[in-house]
């Protein structure tokens, strides 16, 4: 059953904002390169072991495949050889020379991805529907229905709508409404949303209290608010899998 598990929130990593890219592949690149040593170049082309006109080479190739990519997977290539360009700034040529026989390795794989990738472009544009129920044997008094809304236009944008209603369990009710802006691409068969604009229409919590002998139901509003994202906290994905076994397309 899909949850929200499944559309996962995704952690921005500080380290790699300068080069656009918070994936764990470019995050374990750059853990293996810093780890290592600094080899500074002598006359421009060699440091101990390390052979600038491969490593300029290994960049060549990479930005030639990149013609063959889009969306993620050109980003990806962009991201790590602009991390190779900055440890050659800073004459770190044993990390450059490590990140550059990790993207030589990665190749493969995001020729994968850009595979993957194409097939989903037609599948996915469309409005698409999950809706679960809580309900409980114990208490037939719990009724609670949540919705999650996905509008991917053709033109590369998206809109999530969230709401639930209803009795969540035998002490709690919810009431709320949240939507979200943004665009998507594809990471293989992974849908990569990037979310710019989050509002929150609607926050109505109550909880069951027992007073002086009775049930009296406490309302706990939430703040209204809508803003707009720039530190990718509401970043979202799903897999096309997830897309198609747990929601119904409605349009």
């Amino acid at each position: 059953m899909f949850g929200f598990g499944k559309i996962r929130v995704l952690a921005a990593v500080a380290l790699l904002a300068a080069v656009g890219d918070g994936s764990w592949q470019t995050a374990d690149v750059l853990r293996v390169a810093m780890a290592l040593p600094e080899a500074k170049a002598s006359g421009g082309q060699e440091a101990e072991g390390v052979d600038l006109r491969a490593l300029n080479e290994v960049k060549r190739a990479a930005l030639e495949a990149k013609a063959g990519l889009t969306g993620y997977q050109a980003g990806k290539v962009d991201s790590i050889v602009a991390v190779i360009d900055s440890f050659q700034r800073i004459d770190r040529l044993f990390q450059a020379n490590a990140v550059g026989r990790k993207l030589t390795a990665m190749l493969p794989s995001l020729k994968e991805d850009e595979v993957k990738a194409a097939r989903l472009k037609n599948l996915v544009p469309g409005e698409w529907l999950f809706t679960d129920r809580d309900k409980s044997v114990e208490d037939p008094k719990v009724n609670a229905v949540r919705t999650t809304l996905f509008k991917f236009g053709t033109d590369g944008k998206v809109q999530l709508t969230e709401k639930k209603s209803g009795r969540s369990t035998p002490v709690f009710k919810e009431d709320w409404h949240f939507e979200s802006w943004g665009t998507y691409g594809y990471k293989g068969d992974t849908i990569m949303l990037s979310i710019s604009r989050f509002a929150a229409v609607k926050q109505m919590f109550s909880r069951l209290h027992r007073i002086n002998g009775k049930d009296v139901w406490k309302d706990e509003p939430g703040p209204v608010f809508d803003s707009l994202i720039t530190d990718g906290s509401q970043d979202r994905y799903v897999t096309y899998d997830d897309l198609r076994e747990d929601f119904k397309r409605v349009r």
